[in-house]
């Protein structure tokens, strides 16, 4: 019953920003992005002190107090999209978003970039942590590193936001794809514990043009009526689907090669999947100025 919660939550934010037009999606995701750094900053002492059951009643209280902040929030900013986005009701529906998918070039080279970039790049995020423990790296270094990619995440939703604005969501996300592939080569030409957390750090900027990148380069090219699900396909049913393939290969890859060979692996995702949607998004239109 949460699978839409991301999607539905990134509709709602992409209204108000539409709206407003004061601003991009990045300035509202980076309020994420710091309730993670403050998450992996407590969540430690605080299970310590308390155990393992004190995670149910507080995910439930952060739901309650979500939905709460939630109600003055005015759904009917979805009359203020563009006109030229407006769609009749009828394009809403399971095979009117595959038809979409399919036939527009652009959300299919998406599809298949992000699906070849999640499934190479599964290994080393699994991994990671097992592998700075295999080097020697204290257990406040890791903490660190998972750390890290949520603070630099603040500034580079921001960031991300004037990028759009100048260049592009395709470019945002191809960028996104290069920032990957060289903190990887990185780690395989400089194989230690504090590498590993400054890679994390860029791994900040990356999943920003990612993040920011995707929700605005979906919008630009799904009819306004189709925007939410099609966002929970990307995000809901691709991301599971990237876990159920990418979770056991990564775990065979890890068994036979090691951890260190994963990076390489995902280098090459990263590669392939910048490929994939440079040219095979090449010439596309887009239907709304979501970024102007």
């Amino acid at each position: 019953m949460n699978a839409g919660n991301e999607p539905l939550s990134t509709a709602l934010g992409m209204r108000i920003v539409i709206k407003n037009r004061s601003s991009g999606f990045g300035d509202v995701r980076r309020w994420g992005s710091l309730g993670w750094a403050i998450f992996v900053l407590g969540i430690g002492p605080l299970l310590q002190r308390n155990g393992l059951g004190v995670i149910f009643p507080a995910y439930a209280a952060a739901f309650i107090l979500s939905a709460v902040l939630l109600i003055p929030v005015d759904d009917s900013t979805a009359r203020n999209l563009p006109k030229e986005t407006e769609k009749d009701t009828a394009n809403v529906g399971y095979r009117r978003i595959a038809f979409t998918l399919i036939h527009n070039r652009g959300l299919l080279a998406l599809f298949f970039s992000l699906l070849t970039w999640g499934i190479m790049n599964a290994g080393w995020r699994q991994f990671w942590q097992i592998y700075m423990d295999q080097l020697g790296a204290e257990k406040s270094l890791i903490a660190v590193g998972a750390m890290m990619g949520a603070a630099v995440e603040m500034p580079a939703m921001l960031w991300t936001d004037r990028w759009l604005k100048r260049f592009g969501a395709r470019w945002a996300l191809l960028a996104a794809c290069l920032v990957d592939m060289v903190r990887l080569v990185v780690v395989l030409l400089f194989p230690f514990p504090a590498t590993i957390v400054v890679v994390m750090g860029m791994g900040g900027i990356a999943f920003s043009l990612r993040t920011i990148g995707t929700v605005t380069y979906i919008l630009e090219r799904t009819p306004a009526v189709q925007f939410a699900t099609m966002l929970a396909v990307f995000t809901v049913t691709l991301y599971n689907l990237i876990v159920i393939l990418g979770a056991p290969i990564s775990g065979i890859f890890f068994d036979k090669f090691g951890a260190y060979w994963l990076y390489g692996l995902g280098a090459v995702g990263s590669l392939f999947a910048w490929m994939i949607l440079f040219y095979g998004d090449r010439g596309t239109k887009r239907l709304v100025g979501a970024t102007q």
